[in-house]
């Protein structure tokens, strides 16, 4: 069978609120996205994930060497004195190193802004290397004293400081060498173009990869919507012109080089393979210590990466193709209220430890598929805003279900643990609002007992051990209702209620009882035993169930209620446990509780009956456990029981006497064959009416 899936009414307002916190958590993690909080802590944790990997298995350079102004190029070449001051015929003699051995592109990374020694071996060098088709880039930088807002978002200068006349007609091409940290210090973004008195200006790295793929300016068409046409690829750049450098690997002088590094000083005396610089790209600057042009960068762990090697990540980039992007807002808010549904779907509909199960899943399942755009299509997805709501909205709603539900929860379960068993409560807790006023109409079993001459035995001791007595009694039969999943209805002096099949669904419920019934039966027996031994009077009990249509609920007043049941099923269950008197035996049952029950039980017919109230008869029987059957000749007690009812039925008076005195003789104290004998014994005195129909009229509870 198909059970259809429903909420309760808990699991309602669970969901109700939840799809409020849901709501609110995204809102405002949406809000705060897109005014640009923690945008630091982003960067910071895009490096960790992205990047610093990077610093064990680096991804080795394709385009570019780096010719390192080094600190063994600083003492070997110290007899010229400080590097600034080194005679430009140093350099010139590097650039017809690298022509001989067929590099294709030269970047400087210096500024020769002044006269010095050697100026005309350098632009006979460079003049040398345009013959040669080696394009030779020279930088220039921005003249902070005159940077200003600029229309375009683009870093703007009204200055520029530039090579010296000779040096820049000579070269292949200028382009300026300014880097743009974030306010956290890290190079993350290498500015490409530029705002110079209003016209774009590109820089060192855009120069040197156009020149390299010998186009003959920066850019092949118009700068529009974020993007640089360049040799058939289109290079994005954000708001400030700046590209987002897919750096190879951590700096060469702390971590394993992505890049080739040669000394200044091994390039000049030829002490270098020719195949390392052999259509490459090879970029001279500055690496010696003390010459503060280094910065921190994504990968960078424990030293900085210096301003050359920058540029050969950011010349690598645009070659490569491996660009990067910063992933589009809509999909990170769209992120930020999945997650928040993800998680109050789940918390308003399943357990917590299930949820956070599911959440966990769910944020790996984000991290990884992070890891793969950013490794597969260089997307950059915000690692803050989406696991932050995800957090968040766990959190706010588990607040909520510990301070309100929680609390709720266990008050309940404390008052109903005094009347439910534990599978039972924790029904009832799941929706406590199952437990309206006024409450549904189903089929139930119910059960009274009621202790035989307890009122006698409470006038022959003293209050503290009647005291005693009926809390040990009350709650040895209580654990016996528990056990079964029965629900205490009510205690009345040393009476019991109890039903079954509410407040949880029981189809069982009429075996359920009546296996409870015997078990209160044989523990009553227990306690007798114990009470003898402590010198106390054995007591007995009597119990009537039957099963048939209640209405089950909370009755009562809107101010003061109890969960009860009430109908005529309940109170032919009542006159049922009375009837025990009148057969003297210990539990009687409606032949519809029998059927309900099934097999599995001792049982024996007693009587079709009229209880005080009702007209129609009912037929009733006895259930008997092993321990409290007829003796050691319970079978032909038995038989001969129920050859004696064959008779009666059949009004023969005298063949039925017989058969009980039988009964009577195999088991001295069975009640109904006593019973039953007197009643032979009456009729054959004063034979019933002809239209007698056997029942037995009630009249009394």
């Amino acid at each position: 069978m198909v059970r259809s899936f429903s909420l309760t009414r808990r699991q309602q307002r669970r969901l109700a609120i939840s799809s409020a916190i849901v709501l609110a958590v995204a809102a405002l993690l949406s809000s705060l996205f897109s005014a640009g909080a923690l945008s630091e802590l982003q960067r910071r944790t895009t490096d960790t994930v992205f990047f610093l990997p990077r610093r064990a298995a680096p991804d080795p350079a394709r385009f570019v060497v780096l010719v390192a102004l080094d600190d063994k190029s600083v003492v070997e070449l110290r007899r010229y004195g400080r590097l600034f001051n080194w005679p430009r015929s140093l350099h010139a003699e590097v650039i017809r190193r690298l022509i001989d051995v067929r590099v294709r592109t030269i970047m400087f990374d210096l500024l020769f802004d002044a006269d010095a020694e050697g100026d005309d071996e350098l632009v006979g060098a460079l003049l040398e290397a345009r013959e040669r088709a080696v394009n030779v880039i020279m930088p220039t930088a921005g003249d902070f004293l005159s940077k200003r807002p600029g229309s375009t978002g683009w870093e703007t200068y009204g200055e520029v400081f530039e090579p010296l006349p000779a040096l820049k007609d000579a070269s292949a091409g200028l382009g300026m060498a300014n880097q743009l940290p974030d306010p956290d210090g890290t190079l993350r973004r290498m500015p490409l173009i530029f705002d110079v008195g209003g016209q774009p200006y590109p820089s060192v790295v855009l120069t040197t990869a156009s020149k390299f793929l010998r186009r003959p300016d920066p850019w092949d068409g118009p700068i529009e919507d974020g993007l640089i046409p360049l040799a058939g690829r289109s290079i994005p750049v954000d708001r400030t012109g700046s590209l987002i450098v897919n750096y190879l690997g951590g700096p060469h002088e702390s971590a394993p080089p992505a890049l080739p590094v040669v000394s200044f000083v091994d390039v000049l005396n030829g002490r270098v393979p020719p195949e390392t610089f052999e259509h490459k790209i090879a970029l001279i600057g500055v690496t010696a210590t003390a010459f503060a042009d280094d910065y921190w960068t994504p990968p960078s762990l424990d030293g900085k990466m210096d301003g050359v090697e920058t540029h050969a990540h950011a010349i690598e980039t645009i070659l490569r193709g491996d660009f990067l992007w910063d992933a589009p807002r809509w999909l990170t808010v769209t992120l930020i209220f999945a997650f928040a549904l993800v998680v109050g779907t789940t918390l308003a509909t399943l357990p917590p430890l299930i949820s956070a199960v599911i959440s966990s899943v769910t944020l790996g399942a984000f991290v990884v598929g992070a890891s793969f755009y950013f490794d597969s299509g260089g997307v950059m997805m915000n690692l803050i805003f989406p696991p932050l709501s995800l957090f968040l909205t766990f959190g706010a709603i588990m607040l909520y279900r510990v301070i309100f539900e929680q609390g709720e929860t266990r008050a309940l379960r404390g008052v109903l643990g005094q009347y439910l068993s534990p599978s039972v409560v924790a029904e009832v807790t799941r929706d406590p609002e199952s437990l309206k006023l006024g409450g549904d109409q189903r089929e139930m079993t119910v059960l009274f007992s009621d202790l035989r001459g307890f009122t006698t035995y409470a006038e022959s001791v003293d209050p503290e051990t009647v005291v005693s007595a009926l809390t040990e009694y009350l709650t040895a039969m209580s654990n016996v209702i528990f056990k079964y999943n029965g629900t205490i209805d009510k205690y009345m002096g040393d009476a019991i209620m109890a039903f079954w099949n509410a407040p949880q669904s029981q189809p069982d419920h009429a075996a359920l009882t009546c296996r409870a019934a015997c078990g209160m039966i044989e523990e009553l027996e227990r306690l007798n035993e114990s009470w003898s031994k402590a010198g106390r009077m054995p007591l007995r009990m009597g119990m009537g169930i039957n099963t048939g249509v209640m209405k089950v609920g909370n009755m009562g007043s809107a101010s003061r209620f109890d969960y009860t049941v009430m109908g005529d099923s309940v109170n032919l269950g009542s006159r049922l446990e009375g009837l025990n008197k009148e057969y003297g035996t210990t539990l009687i049952v409606s032949a519809a509780t029998l059927r309900a029950a099934g097999d599995g039980f001792h049982s024996r017919f007693l009587d079709l009956v009229a209880v005080k109230g009702k007209r129609e008869p009912t037929a009733i029987h006895e259930v008997m456990t092993v321990d409290c059957a007829l003796g050691e000749h319970t079978v032909p007690a038995l038989a001969a029981y129920r050859a004696g009812i064959e008779a009666y039925r059949q009004r023969d008076w005298l063949r039925a006497a017989a058969r009980f005195q039988e009964a009577l003789r195999w088991a001295p104290t069975d009640g109904p064959s006593r019973v039953y004998l007197e009643r032979c014994q009456r009729l054959i005195d004063e034979p019933p009416p002809a239209d007698w129909d056997g029942v037995f009229v009630m009249t009394r509870k």
